[in-house]
């Protein structure tokens, strides 16, 4: 994570994920947007996890998509998942 906030993006079928972070006194708070919508938040203590969830359509296809957040002493980690599978996040300065 940056020193006080965080930009994450990535695309699924075009479509535009983002995964925003800003710093707490004890962790963090997260939120998942799709094509700049919230859909998902979540806040995270350090040393512990969470999740952010939602899906993606596209015509008749629908994929699942994940972020897994690891908040850290030393920053914070973040695993993309779509469909189970892992997928990378870029980060936006």
């Amino acid at each position: 994570m940056g020193i006080f906030a965080d930009r994450q993006v990535t695309y699924v079928d075009d479509v535009r994920i983002e995964v925003h972070g800003s710093v707490t006194l004890i962790g963090g708070k997260f939120h998942l947007l799709v094509e700049g919508n919230p859909v998902d938040e979540a806040s995270c203590t350090i040393g512990k996890s969470v999740t952010l969830r939602t899906h993606v359509v596209r015509g008749d296809t629908r994929k699942q998509v994940e972020v897994v957040i690891s908040q850290g002493w030393l920053g914070t980690r973040f695993s993309f998942l779509v469909d189970g599978v892992p997928h990378r996040l870029h980060q936006v300065y």
